[in-house]
């Protein structure tokens, strides 16, 4: 059974092989670089916006520094502050043309605290009130506002004819500090200009933050898409080796479980020899019937099991319970007469067909058989039935009257290779776990020391 289910697995691994498979590699490939392009994008993207805000930002605060030096040197603070018009005329005139002469002005205006335009270089602005002013009253509080764009794009209608289309400018807002009477904002100098050299180091930083991360990530997708290589090659190569362990592994499990399927038809011919040494001719004559007999078991049995490692896989069908039944009890007889074991069966009258395999059947209720024989070597009883157990399900105890089983043998039972018996392959149990399950039913042990063991092995009935 075991070599049956290892030629199965392998056969539908063999056929997984033909079907399409992940490639990972291909896969890795195409979604990593996915990932790096939009990671590498937003990446470049912030940085270049962190890049150009501080660039403006300390553009600004030069700019304000600047101007608030020549309100101080021009001694200009009066005409924001609305004295007199003749204190410091000349010096406000000479400060409004330092502010209109900057390189790269297009348009200066100056505010007072009532938001009032008080010069501008466009005379058409000059006493207009800016009743809402996002960045007029940031500036008001204290704080320089840098706002940036193209002209053309009309965001706001002052930026209208402001310059030729698509041309970069910068919208300064600068708060004008009075240095008299503690320090305090006394106005602000709204100034458009189109900074050549902060444009043009604004670009080349832009270009050079893409070129970092398009280099940055080039690095990135081949260092992992060469992890990525080497890690699927060494996977491949560990699958060949697997597949090659598993194959050695299987081999051992099939040569013990083939082992083990003989020994059960051995004993009874050892058994039926034992017994002939000492009988009378006659008895000798029903012995050596039963040596052929069981010798013609066991060459059917090889060329049946044979035959299902090398076919598909065989659906279940409805099987008579009894017949099996007393085909595996037969095999047993003579070790029950030569140890005397006393043999109870009871079937009940309207057991339906299980839905099973013969062969594999046969296996499964023959280990137990054995192994119920195998637990008491000084006689004992053996009792056999078969009930059902629920519309679909049949049941099938097999009780003896040995020595039981220990909870930590009990857990221990269907582990492969476990057995108690001297020279005991320990495979009964758990193939006739394995067959049991694989026929759609399950197989458990019940036992006690020193009050025997029972083994329950449920089956699906032909009605399910």
């Amino acid at each position: 059974m075991q070599r049956r289910e290892f030629m199965m697995s392998s056969a539908a691994f063999g056929a997984g092989n033909g079907a399409p498979t992940f490639n990972l590699v291909r896969w890795f490939g195409l979604v990593s670089a996915c990932a790096i392009i939009v990671l590498a994008g937003i990446a470049a993207w912030s940085m270049q916006r962190f890049m150009t805000e501080n660039i403006l930002a300390r553009d600004a605060e030069t700019m304000m520094l600047f101007i608030n030096s020549i309100v101080q040197d021009e001694r200009a603070e009066g005409y924001f502050l609305g004295d007199a018009p003749d204190s410091g005329s000349r010096h406000v005139g000479d400060f409004y043309g330092h502010v209109g002469n900057m390189p790269g002005v297009l348009r200066a205006n100056t505010y007072n605290l009532d938001r009032r335009v008080i010069w501008s270089t466009d005379p058409s602005l000059v006493g207009r009130v800016e009743t809402y002013n996002v960045e007029l009253e940031r500036a008001l509080g204290g704080r320089p506002v840098v706002e940036s764009g193209y002209a053309g794009s009309h965001d706001k209608p002052e930026h209208a004819s402001l310059a030729e289309d698509g041309t970069f400018f910068v919208e300064n807002y600068l708060p004008i500090w009075s240095r008299s009477g503690g320090p305090r904002v006394i106005g602000v100098v709204e100034v458009y200009r189109t900074p050549e050299a902060l444009a043009h180091a604004i670009r080349r930083g832009r270009q050079m933050v893409v070129a970092g991360a398009v280099g940055a990530g080039l690095a990135l997708y081949c260092a992992l898409f060469w992890l990525i290589a080497r890690a699927a090659r060494l996977i491949e190569a560990q699958q060949r080796e697997l597949i090659t362990a598993r194959t050695l592994a299987a081999s051992g499990e099939v040569a013990s479980a083939v082992a083990h399927g003989l020994r059960n038809p051995l004993a009874a011919i050892r058994s039926a020899a034992e017994l002939s040494l000492d009988s009378d001719p006659a008895e000798q004559q029903r012995l050596l019937r039963e040596i052929i007999a069981d010798t013609d078991r066991l060459e059917e049995w090889v060329r049946e099991y044979l035959h299902y490692t090398r076919a598909e896989a065989v659906e279940p069908e409805p099987l008579p319970l009894g017949p099996v039944l007393e085909r595996c009890l037969a095999q047993i007889a003579a070790q029950c007469r030569q140890r005397g074991i006393e043999v109870a069966v009871c079937l009940a009258p309207d057991l339906p067909p299980c839905l099973a395999e013969p062969l594999l059947l046969g296996q499964a209720v023959a280990s137990l058989l054995t192994n119920a024989v195998e637990a008491m070597p000084d006689g004992g009883r053996l009792s056999v039935e078969a009930r059902l157990k629920s519309e679909i399900h049949i049941l099938v105890r097999v009780m003896d009257t040995g020595p039981g089983m220990s909870s930590m043998e009990l857990q221990s039972a269907f582990l492969p290779y476990y057995s108690r018996k001297p020279g005991g392959l320990g495979l009964g149990l758990p193939l006739a776990r394995q067959i049991a399950q694989r026929l759609g039913g399950s197989l458990d042990l019940m036992s006690l020391p020193g009050q025997g063991t029972e083994a329950r092995l449920l089956l699906l009935g032909a009605g399910s």
